[in-house]
């Protein structure tokens, strides 16, 4: 971003072409995610950077309010610390 104009653009989410360098967006995963896509023949992909990451996209794109899950105790530390237990 060259202006402070184009920094409240994309503040206001009108400039998707912008990035600001966060953890959020950038140029490099976008396009990863755009190969991975093209690669699997899908309309679109998400890249995440880590394991633990793309669990938790997965749980929030498929669960629903009142959905559990089942998982033996040592299947990951850091989504079993996260989680309640019963």
């Amino acid at each position: 971003m060259r202006r402070f104009d184009d920094l409240r653009r994309y503040a206001r989410g009108q400039a998707p072409e912008l990035y600001l360098y966060a953890r959020s967006a950038n140029p490099t995963v976008d396009l990863a995610a755009r190969k991975v896509a093209a690669l699997e023949g899908a309309e679109a992909a998400v890249v995440t950077a880590s394991g633990t990451a793309a669990a938790f996209v997965i749980a929030i794109a498929l669960l629903e309010t009142g959905d559990e899950i089942v998982a033996m105790h040592s299947v990951c530390s850091a989504p079993s610390a996260s989680s309640s237990r019963r």
